[in-house]
């Protein structure tokens, strides 16, 4: 079962389709890339998997669950099993910490154990 997926995902913006019929699979611990031209709906396919915006069509699921449609309070306890690198990122990560500190930090924030080597 994928850990996350979508079925023909579809999302309107500005009157206009910024992408459909979109389906997809990741499995746990696969990464994904999204790669394509300014305005092509890179950001909104990503914002709609992450649940933050809702789509027009279709689906998307959680580890076999229902994601899109939630209310924010029934999708808070599993918002951990998804994150995303958004483009330009390295503008917006703090420059005084380190890269260890940098992947450390949603742990922390989501109440996990953070494991160091000796």
């Amino acid at each position: 079962m994928p850990l996350l997926e979508a079925r023909g995902l579809g999302l309107r913006r500005g009157g206009a389709w910024a992408f459909r019929g979109v389906d997809l699979a990741l499995e746990a611990g696969e990464a994904w890339g999204l790669a394509g031209e300014s305005g092509s709906g890179k950001s909104s396919l990503i914002w709609t998997l992450l649940g933050l915006l809702e789509p027009d069509e279709g689906e998307v699921r959680l580890a076999g669950n229902p994601w899109s449609g939630l209310p924010e309070r029934a999708r808070r306890s599993r918002r951990p099993l998804v994150q995303a690198v958004l483009q330009g990122a390295l503008g917006g990560l703090p420059p005084h910490l380190s890269a260890l500190e940098l992947l450390e930090e949603p742990l922390r924030v989501h109440g996990l154990p953070v494991a160091r080597a000796r």
